[in-house]
């Protein structure tokens, strides 16, 4: 019964959240795989999980020896690096996420991206210990014709959920 309301409410916060700056990917498109066969989607969601590990860690705020990233119908079927940034990398459904939530270090990402042109963007929900939720982070990708990868053009945090203990 509680898998069933988190969902929703995950989505619910989802949608109310506007981008940063919208203006960085216009037109952009559900990703599916990109339609463009030259962006690889896997290696843009390891760059950007890499980029928000850095950019927590830049801000001070300590990470868990692992980060679980959720698995959604929104998340492409990529496979994901056992570690990433020296942090251990796991994916879960829902459901595997509703049995570890109250675990000491508890940190779920959901991962949304999108994909247009040359571009990438990515919002990354941050949830605590039994799913509280924690931050927004907004991730700007160019994509790299010459060297066929993403490099990160900008990034931002939103804090619009109340501090909780």
């Amino acid at each position: 019964m509680k898998a069933a309301l988190v969902y929703p409410l995950v989505l619910l916060l989802f949608w109310s959240c506007s981008p940063v700056h919208q203006e960085a990917v216009p037109n952009a498109v559900r990703p599916t795989l990109s339609a463009d066969a030259a962006l690889d989607t896997a290696q843009a969601y390891r760059n950007a999980i890499a980029s928000y590990i850095k950019a927590v860690s830049k801000n001070g705020d300590a990470l868990p020896d692992t980060l679980y990233i959720g698995r959604h119908m929104d998340l492409p079927n990529i496979e994901l690096p056992a570690v990433i940034e020296h942090v251990n990398i796991r994916s879960l459904t829902e459901e595997e996420a509703e049995r570890v939530k109250d675990l000491d270090g508890f940190v779920y990402l959901n991962m949304f991206g999108w994909f247009a042109g040359g571009s990438a963007e990515f919002l990354v929900v941050t949830f605590r210990h039994g799913f509280r939720p924690q931050h927004n982070c907004h991730l700007y990708f160019i994509h790299s014709g010459a060297s066929a990868t993403f490099e990160l053009d900008s990034l931002g945090f939103e804090y619009p959920y109340q501090k909780s203990e």
